[in-house]
């Protein structure tokens, strides 16, 4: 999971309810629009960096952007820093994502597991190979057991709704991390 500095992907929302991602590579973007990818060149018109690609203009400053191009103009789109984590993490391959508080938390799930945890006495990253799911379909549970050289994770994911108070948000997984002694509680969802 990218440390907030590190977070090269953006998730724009604009007026008329359009939104579109971006995810920087060197001097450009990568822009994801309904139905195609492209890649747009850094261009400069003075002082200003516009990129390009054909019918495509974005002009990116810092959380404010504008987009031109055959469906329209965005004068007025904003990063959405959260949507943009998840996008982010979709794009390094990660399937689920979880959260919580007490203390503040996040945890991606794919090919392997990453837990941040934000606040604390234990705040670190932590790293953990993703081992073969225990399934237990009557419990609607899945666990996950697996360990590195300094650190012992049980990951407990439950097919039960979870509100979670900071987002406001109904989530469809309560999640159990348990790091060490350390108990974690909090809501996940897939990110597809």
């Amino acid at each position: 999971m990218p440390h907030p500095a590190t977070i090269r992907t953006q998730a724009w929302a604009c007026e008329r309810n359009f939104a579109f991602v971006t995810h920087r590579t060197g001097k450009g973007f990568w822009i994801f629009l309904p139905g195609r990818a492209v890649q747009l060149p850094e261009q400069h018109e003075g002082e200003t960096k516009i990129y390009r690609a054909g019918d495509i203009e974005l002009r990116v400053r810092g959380d404010r952007a504008r987009l031109r191009f055959e469906a329209g103009d965005y004068h007025h789109c904003r990063n959405d820093p959260a949507r943009a984590f998840r996008e982010q993490a979709r794009l390094e391959g990660y399937d689920f994502l979880a959260r919580g508080g007490a203390p503040r938390w996040r945890l991606l799930l794919g090919e392997a597991i990453r837990l941040e945890i934000l606040e604390g006495e234990a705040t670190g990253i932590y790293h953990f190979t993703t081992p073969e799911a225990e399934i237990q379909p009557a419990a609607r549970h899945t666990r996950y057991n697996t360990q590195n050289r300094h650190h012992q994770l049980r990951l407990t994911l439950s097919g039960k709704t979870c509100f979670d108070r900071v987002t406001g948000r109904l989530f469809d997984v309560t999640v159990l991390v348990e790091l060490d002694d350390r108990v974690l509680h909090g809501c996940g969802e897939a990110l597809l």
